[in-house]
């Protein structure tokens, strides 16, 4: 959502969810849309989800992220170009250059 927006007032308890505001210049990277169910919803692509996942995997269930990151893995239609992309445009980038610094450098947590 972006952060001119205030959150919506409505309560919704059909499923879990969490609320997180980004930078408006970074709100549409990675946006598109799927049809669920006969209707067209605005989602995020898989590069996007994925960039997301690695920013806030400290908040996630691990077990959720590591489906996550194995299922984009496996997946036939994901697109790295348009990962390293979306790292580049993101607060990803600053992981992905922070994680190959330490494999190379030898240095693992």
């Amino acid at each position: 959502m972006p952060r001119t927006i205030t959150p919506p007032k409505i309560k919704i308890d059909t499923f879990a969810y969490k609320v997180y505001f980004v930078q408006n210049e970074k709100f549409m990277i990675g946006k598109t849309e799927g049809i669920f169910n006969g209707v067209k919803l605005p989602v995020y692509d898989r590069e996007r989800t994925i960039c997301d996942c690695f920013k806030y995997r400290t908040k996630m269930d691990s077990e959720l992220f590591n489906n996550a990151v194995n299922a984009y893995v496996i997946d036939k239609k994901k697109n790295l170009v348009n990962l390293i992309e979306i790292l580049s445009l993101t607060e990803g980038s600053s992981i992905y250059y922070n994680r190959r610094i330490e494999m190379n450098s030898g240095l693992h947590y």
